[in-house]
């Protein structure tokens, strides 16, 4: 399992931009996906080429959305998930291709953010630091920090999500 996923670590979206925690963000769930349908791909007997051509720029499953989507339709991932990975890549559209300034401090992207599943968990899990708790009480530069860190937390536990979901899905294949 440890090559199917990459669990990135959480400082280390930090440490990319607002732009670049997103993008970077919704990629590591972007390739979450590639490598669980791939793996059912294999599975069933496909082979390497018409995989690859599967997932071309011009291929069905080429786009994010459509990953998306054929992994919910077979099972792969849960309704919450699809919910916050399409909000994710909405998110990574709005932050790669607009020609304005996007940031965490912005109150349509908290607010889309707040709006996820998983950022749920993740905000209990960060209103137990009294780092970020107290955060939340300051200013609007600190409050882009909370936001930031909440939303790296939630790629990392929808990425978590996927996996779990994907070796109960496939438990008698790993134990083989």
């Amino acid at each position: 399992m440890k090559e199917l996923f990459l669990f990135p670590s959480t400082e280390e979206l930090m440490s990319e931009s607002d732009r670049g925690s997103v993008i970077v963000g919704a990629a590591i769930l972007e390739k979450a996906l590639t490598r669980i349908i791939e793996f059912e791909f294999k599975k069933n007997g496909l082979s390497n080429r018409y995989i690859v051509k599967a997932f071309d720029g011009n291929g069905p499953l080429g786009t994010l959305s459509s990953r998306i989507q054929i992994a919910r339709g077979f099972g792969l991932i849960s309704d919450d998930a699809f919910r916050d990975l399409m909000m994710v890549r909405k998110l990574r559209n709005e932050f790669a291709h607009s020609d304005s300034h996007c940031s965490f401090g912005d109150e349509l992207v908290r607010k889309q953010i707040d709006s996820l599943s998983f950022s749920k968990g993740a905000r209990s899990q960060m209103m137990n630091m009294p780092v970020y708790s107290a955060l939340l009480a300051m200013g609007v530069k600190e409050l882009a920090r909370f936001y930031k860190y909440l939303f790296c937390l939630t790629v990392k536990d929808i990425e978590v999500s996927i996996a779990s979901t994907w070796v109960d899905r496939n438990r008698t294949e790993l134990t083989r």
